[in-house]
């Protein structure tokens, strides 16, 4: 299984809870000062990895080798720039789950 701490192309941040912009529209491209390295995204337990070739993602063995060695057996896609907007909330929203949340961002943000 191979995860990175150096995912070309991934930026993350927090997010001020203070500010109304961020309340009001979370779906929205939000950047802050406040970056989170990779390594703290993994520390936290965000784990990424780059596939070879987004058109192929389906067989890449890097994918599948992740998916057999966590047990995950289903996967979902979703493009999130054809949802209606009320649904694009959810992405941004905290929440917990039982099983880990997986997320295969081909293109934009989440």
């Amino acid at each position: 299984m191979s995860f990175s701490t150096d995912v070309a192309n991934l930026t993350a941040w927090y997010l001020p809870e203070d500010d109304d912009t961020v309340q009001r529209a979370p779906a929205l491209p939000h950047g802050t000062d406040k970056k989170v390295s990779q390594k703290e995204l993994a520390s936290l337990g965000v784990l990424a990895t780059e596939v070879k070739s987004l058109e192929a993602w389906e067989q890449d063995t890097n994918l599948d080798q992740i998916r057999k060695d966590r047990g995950y057996t289903t996967y979902d896609t979703v493009d999130s720039h054809n949802l209606p907007k009320g649904t694009q909330v959810k992405f941004f929203t905290e929440h917990l789950h039982t099983d880990e949340e997986i997320r295969f961002l081909g293109r934009g943000s989440a």
